[in-house]
């Protein structure tokens, strides 16, 4: 005679003994971009791809390397990324450009001494225009570190920065491009002390009276996983955090949000 166990029953059978069963993730891990296709290789006769420019030995590299002037790149191809060789006088004291070597400016530190600078630092502009040189003569663009502190005049910032009230009611030390970078917000801007970040307000009008209903997020188990096949005007959504993407071959798939970002698409690993 066949039984038939209530569902409640069940429930309860597969929980004794330890944990209810861990529902399959529906994330993706280890999205990573992907880089230009024609990184590190040699210039073809119709140039280099997109993402990457043309060096003076015929190579395709990141434009981070038309900073390096007269000094030579390291290009990774994994990441298409470059940095500059350091030179040999590089944070050396100076009293003029005679005394520092190819691939440097003497400019005056934060210190007020001068020293030999990479000319890399020119990269350096907007809003992270503060360039900082670390061991090996690296330079990495970032805020000034005075960015956030209170202040009563410039002088107090240092160099690339401005004292002035960015809508706290006090006054801050702001990267002198703060103007600039607010003025692109069509509705005005946010600046935040920590962290140094600076974000456009939204439009204040947005979804009053406008017909538009905003979904609630697809609960876990009505939502398709990350790589599961979709349809883009219908059917079961992607999960929270991915989209339903067309891919190379046509077809649509859930695809993680961090790959939206990607200019020459990303790599991830399904669950």
């Amino acid at each position: 005679m066949r039984v038939v166990l209530p569902a409640l029953f069940l429930v309860v059978a597969a929980c004794v003994g330890g944990r209810a069963p861990t529902p399959p993730s529906s994330e993706c891990t280890g999205v990573q971009c992907r880089p230009p296709t024609c990184c590190g290789q040699a210039a073809q006769d119709g140039g280099c791809c997109a993402g990457t420019v043309r060096s003076d030995a015929g190579t395709c590299v990141p434009p981070t390397c038309l900073s390096c002037g007269e000094l030579a790149c390291d290009v990774d191809t994994a990441s298409c990324s470059g940095s500059c060789r350091a030179p040999a006088c590089c944070l050396s004291t100076c009293a003029s450009q005679a005394d520092c070597c190819a691939g440097t400016a003497c400019s005056a530190s934060s210190s007020g001494a001068k020293k030999c600078f990479p000319t890399s630092c020119s990269a350096c502009t907007g809003w992270k225009g503060f360039c900082k040189t670390m061991a090996g003569c690296a330079t990495s663009c970032e805020t000034p570190p005075s960015c956030g502190q209170s202040c009563t005049a410039a002088s107090e910032c240092g160099a690339g920065s401005l004292c002035k009230d960015p809508g706290s009611g006090a006054k801050t030390c702001v990267p002198s491009a703060y103007d600039t970078e607010c003025g692109k917000c069509p509705f005005g801007c946010t600046f935040t002390a920590q962290g140094c970040t600076l974000t456009c307000k939204p439009n204040p009008d947005a979804g009053v009276d406008s017909g538009v209903v905003t979904e609630p997020p697809a609960a876990l188990g009505s939502c398709q996983a990350c790589c599961a096949a979709c349809a883009p005007d219908g059917g079961i959504p992607c999960c929270p955090g991915n989209s339903c993407v067309r891919g190379e071959s046509g077809a649509y798939s859930c695809t993680p949000d961090a790959c939206l970002a990607c200019a020459y698409g990303c790599t991830q690993t399904c669950p």
